[in-house]
């Protein structure tokens, strides 16, 4: 799978290999990556690899740390050009009984780009087609967490999260419990920022009792900093021209109540689950579970996968885009990212998904500019434009178009192991004294036992795992489709969005010839096919395409329409529901100005994703990876403030302490 991946992520990267000349890095006539910014080189051309092999995998006990291990987790300051993630995964490939999956995470302020990753690696002959794998991948250097997995078959996973910004910042955003630690970065004297008392406690927060640290760097005020923060350290010899290099580990006096769980984690005993929901939030979780070792059962009330609002004709899936960078917009453009690597991970053959560019339709002109903190970069996700009709838009260079049951089934048929319960509606869960979850069915009767269960069952969440009833709400919504045989003019633009989408089939046969929508109508669940809801839609295409408008108004008005109704599960701050189910009777005694959202009082095993409403394709694959994550305790692929924004008990955290607060005013 590795290889078809790596040809399929091509496309997937044009952006990135075509980007603007922003990257920080200058070559020297003798070759050596250099800073202008810092005065300092990256690495030297020759003895590259073997002064990161013996400074970092060697200073921190690797490959023998991560014997026998399932799950091993570096984390890094200072990705650079990404010789230490590319060293540390040809050791990894090259030692038989590594771990099945390797977490890589680097922090970055200044991203290189991918043409600089395969420069460097150009007289590595050991590296070179690692850097090829890995500069295919790269990321849109945008703000924020990107994770990047690569599939080595049976060997396992490796997988890289890039957290890109200042490094302060951002690592008090991570949530991860790092087994090794590899100090880089610009020479102290020239980046101290990097070296600062300030990270080094940053580091201790994310190690535990024992995690291993190395860097090159042997400076006093280093050392001091270390061992303020914890970290017992020691000079070994270097490799020249470096005469020392410095190792040690983390031996607290006191350990952080508000560290990440440095648990052993789940037993493979215990690594089995049932997801209920064959919709995209639960076909995700299974994927996501199975690729951590886990046997899943999918249950469902229909007769088979993609019933429900997943199962639309075709979606759109695209980045939110707001002028402050939202925490919606934070997690649709990294969800975007995740779901292009899904498609071609399940293999969804190239007929049921497109990525060919999207016009948004926004008011004005103004309201198409790149966000300011993005400054050139953001010309590589989209760029400013009009429409052939004269209208302002956004013009995504990579939409992402996608049938959603084929995306589906695509998704379960490259699920290892997993069984199926159809026609099953689960009305009740109980926890047995033994820990396990019982399951009932719509007779009363015992239909499935597991000591985890995750609630992926949009509006039916709710009475499975008691959630508020006025925080999340049905939206009906209906798409209007053409006839298959009906004639579709050839000046219909092919997708365009804004107050809804309009797109053309993927396919001739798909069994229709064009699609509008959606509606979205607040609370309410019926699934009949409302003629006022097709004229919502014309009103809506009248202001996405006027043109195309004009050429199907007799379509519409002859009523020579069929149609695609579901019910959307929405939350009241318009953002998914994605974590382990809260204890309420518990988090209603709690004092909510003294709980961290990560400390939350919640029902072991039984965990949510839900709420997707309109944004599965662009959000729903990102939550599963992280609720698998969360299940597993491994490194969250999001943000803990973005995290914090996605918690089942935020809507009831946030009217304790409003209380709390009036209640201290009076």
């Amino acid at each position: 799978m590795a290889t078809s991946l790596h040809y399929a992520m091509l496309t997937l990267n044009h952006m990135a290999m075509n980007a603007p000349n922003t990257s920080p890095v200058t070559w020297t006539p003798q070759g050596h990556p250099h800073s202008e910014q810092f005065d300092d080189i990256y690495h030297s051309v020759s003895g590259a690899l073997p002064q990161a092999q013996h400074v970092f995998l060697n200073g921190c006990g690797l490959p023998e740390q991560w014997q026998q291990k399932p799950v091993v987790t570096i984390l890094e300051t200072g990705f650079g050009l990404g010789l230490n993630f590319l060293a540390t995964w040809l050791c990894w490939k090259n030692n038989p009984g590594q771990c099945r999956r390797l977490h890589f995470v680097s922090v970055e302020a200044y991203p290189v780009s991918p043409q600089d990753i395969i420069q460097s690696v150009a007289h590595i002959p050991e590296l070179q087609a690692l850097g090829q794998r890995l500069a295919q991948q790269y990321p849109l250097p945008l703000p924020g967490l990107h994770r990047i997995e690569f599939d080595e078959g049976e060997s396992g996973q490796i997988i890289l999260t890039l957290a890109i910004g200042n490094a302060q910042e951002l690592l008090k955003q991570l949530y991860l419990s790092a087994d090794a630690i590899y100090l880089d970065g610009f020479s102290p004297a020239k980046n101290p920022d990097l070296w600062s008392p300030e990270i080094m406690k940053a580091l201790a927060r994310l190690a535990h009792p024992g995690t291993r640290i190395a860097t090159w760097s042997v400076a006093g005020h280093v050392r001091r900093h270390l061992a303020s923060a914890g970290f017992q350290t020691e000079r070994r010899p270097g490799l020249p021209p470096k005469k020392e290099c410095l190792t040690g580990s983390y031996q607290p006096h006191a350990i952080s109540r508000r560290k990440p769980s440095t648990q052993a984690g789940i037993t493979t005993a215990q690594r089995e689950a049932i997801v209920i929901g064959a919709g995209i939030a639960g076909a995700s979780a299974c994927w996501s579970l199975a690729r951590r070792g886990w046997k899943v059962r999918l249950i469902d009330k229909a007769s088979g996968p993609a019933q429900g609002a997943s199962g639309l004709p075709i979606g759109l899936g695209l980045p939110h885009i707001s002028s402050d960078d939202a925490l919606l917009s934070r997690l649709t453009r990294a969800g975007a990212a995740w779901m292009k690597y899904l498609i071609t991970a399940c293999k969804l053959p190239p007929a049921y998904w497109s990525d060919a560019p999207v016009e948004q339709i926004v008011e004005c002109a103004e309201d198409a500019r790149i966000p300011q903190s993005w400054g050139n970069l953001g010309q590589m996700l989209f760029s400013p434009a009009t429409t052939d009709e004269n209208q302002p838009c956004r013009r995504f260079h990579h939409g992402m178009r996608v049938e959603g049951p084929a995306l589906i089934n695509a998704l379960l048929a490259h699920t290892p192991g997993i069984e199926y319960q159809w026609n099953t509606t689960v009305t009740a869960l109980e926890r047995t004294q033994a820990g396990s979850w019982q399951l009932r069915d719509q007779h009363g009767q015992i239909c499935a036992q597991s000591p985890h269960v995750v609630v992926a069952a949009a509006m039916g969440s709710l009475p499975l795992c008691k959630l508020e009833n006025d925080r999340i709400t049905p939206n009906r919504g209906q798409i209007t489709l053409g006839l298959e045989n009906a004639a579709a003019p050839a000046s219909l633009p092919d997708a365009r969005t804004g107050n809804g989408h309009f797109l053309l089939p993927l396919r001739a046969d798909a069994g229709w010839s064009w699609s509008m929508g959606s509606t979205f109508q607040h609370d309410c669940q019926t699934l009949d096919v409302l003629p006022a809801s097709h004229q919502e839609n014309f009103e809506k295409l009248r202001n996405l395409s006027p043109q195309a408008a004009h050429a199907l108004q007799p379509q519409f008005e002859q009523q020579q329409l069929n149609a695609f109704v579901e019910v959307r599960c929405t939350s009241a701050d318009h953002m998914p529901m994605v974590g382990a189910v809260p204890d309420w009777n518990a988090l209603a005694a709690l004092d909510a100005r003294r709980v961290m959202n990560t400390e939350i009082p919640v029902l072991p095993g039984l965990y949510v994703l839900t709420a997707l409403g309109s944004r599965g394709l662009s959000a729903g694959a990102l939550c599963a990876e992280l609720l698998a994550s969360m299940m597993c305790r491994e490194p969250w692929p999001l943000p803990q403030q973005l995290v914090q924004a996605l918690l089942p008990a935020r809507f009831t955290l946030r009217q304790k302490r409003q209380a709390t607060s009036a209640e201290g005013e009076a």
